[in-house]
């Protein structure tokens, strides 16, 4: 953080929800308020299969989007959509700088409706809770609900954006789970692709970034602790690898005479995995959570196999040695079955550090609530990931029942939902008071 944003006083709270701002007392935070906004928009997007399915710039979106909007003027918030899709409502000064909080709001096929909903809707209640305040606050508050956090067009493609770093050619690359090319969508959605540089933002715009998030893991409920204060974020690799082989007919030709694609495929995977399990720490995560064989018939050798490869680790070091152990496994046995291989990175986001400062905030939050609090790492990306390159950032966890996520299963009590916000708005509130 800044050399001029130090630590403010502690922000006394006696009552759950009461916020001292100056001489005043903001309104008390509302849990069943923040159940129904957290109900109201899984209705948009629900699906008959159960979970949600809402990727950004989709109909289900517009109406999300335009629903949040909405609830951000009634508190009395300046509400824009900018360049790159991301919804902001700011509190406070109109000029100056801000304290930023709040994630997502797109989803997964088949995702539940607190990853990412949770921050945003928990943001939008901390706003409540300071709109009759917001005239004596030394710093604007903001609001943002950052697009396409889960990549369905390219991942983290809002976060990216405020920063100036989402380049032309990705996005005029960039295609949905349907080939529907990301520049198409978004001129339906109104948002001319060719104005997102205008969604950068100054660093100096911005004092810090704040997001509450369910942890997305076992370790809080397991522990019986409350919160979690995260400290760094795994680094995230995504990778098309590729083997290359012959079709051909799948009766008449000899195993030993095949050029099997998959078979490469298959034997690489397994290979790749027990050096990682005997080599790696438990923290690292080698996942292919994608195959396309081709041709793609059951009487036909296959001629190509195409696995999405995703590497998740602590350092950047550790996932360059991850991917060359892959590689070098799928060299191997391709020269022994006569296949090729290619890869291709998609993707390669930076692991990431949260701010001292911010950390001490949420830590110092989390005392005055009277909750028990760990601080540990986050095994996966966040829009946070990406902003805390430019500005102090942060992050509160809450646990997730049995560790799901990306699953229509995925819960937190509703207890664990209030002390995540109260947290949260205790930590930006001694935030805004450090800014004065």
């Amino acid at each position: 953080m800044r050399a001029a944003f130090q630590t403010g006083p502690r922000v006394d709270c006696q009552e759950i929800g009461a916020r001292v701002l100056g001489d005043l007392i903001a309104k008390p935070i509302r849990g069943e308020r923040v159940l129904d906004n957290l109900e109201t928009l899984a209705r948009f997007g629900s699906t008959d299969r159960g979970g949600m399915d809402r990727p950004v710039f989709s109909p289900q979106y517009r109406t999300a989007i335009d629903w949040l909007a909405s609830e951000m003027r009634a508190i009395g918030m300046t509400v824009r959509l900018d360049p790159a899709g991301n919804l902001i409502g700011r509190l406070g000064p109109a000029a100056g700088p801000a304290i930023l909080s709040g994630s997502h709001i797109d989803t997964v096929p088949g995702g539940g409706i607190y990853d990412g909903m949770l921050g945003v809707v928990g943001s939008l209640e901390v706003a409540r809770c300071l709109s009759d305040v917001a005239p004596t606050m030394s710093c604007a508050y903001e609001v943002v609900a950052f697009a396409d956090e889960e990549g369905a067009y390219i991942s983290l493609l809002g976060a990216r954006a405020m920063f100036a770093e989402l380049l032309q050619d990705e996005v005029l690359a960039a295609t949905g789970r349907d080939g529907t090319p990301l520049v198409d969508v978004m001129r339906a959605f109104g948002l001319p692709p060719e104005k997102i540089p205008d969604a950068a933002r100054s660093p100096d715009d911005i004092l810090a970034f704040i997001e509450l998030h369910i942890e997305q893991g076992p370790i809080l409920e397991t522990e019986g602790i409350e919160i979690g204060i995260v400290e760094n974020i795994v680094g995230l690799q995504n990778s098309h690898l590729t083997f290359h082989g012959q079709p051909n007919h799948a009766g008449t030709t000899p195993h030993h005479l095949r050029a099997d694609a998959f078979h490469a495929a298959c034997l690489a995977v397994s290979e790749a995995f027990c050096i990682v399990e005997q080599q790696c720490g438990p923290d690292v995560r080698l996942t292919f959570g994608d195959c396309e064989i081709l041709p793609g018939a059951s009487n036909v050798v296959p001629g190509e196999v195409r696995l999405t490869q995703e590497i998740r680790a602590a350092t950047g070091a550790e996932i360059l040695r991850i991917g060359d152990t892959v590689l070098e496994c799928a060299n191997s046995v391709s020269a022994r079955i006569g296949v090729s291989v290619t890869t291709r990175v998609i993707s390669d986001d930076a692991p990431a550090t949260m701010s001292p400062i911010v950390i001490d905030a949420v830590a110092q939050a989390c005392d005055q609530v009277g909750v028990r609090s760990k601080r540990m790492p986050s095994g996966a990306g966040h829009d946070s990931q990406q902003i805390s390159k430019h500005v102090p950032t942060g992050m509160i966890f809450v646990p997730s029942r049995q560790g799901l996520s990306h699953n229509p299963d995925e819960f937190t009590q509703p207890r664990h939902i209030k002390l995540g916000i109260q947290v949260l708005c205790n930590t930006v509130v001694s935030l805004i008071n450090a800014s004065s």
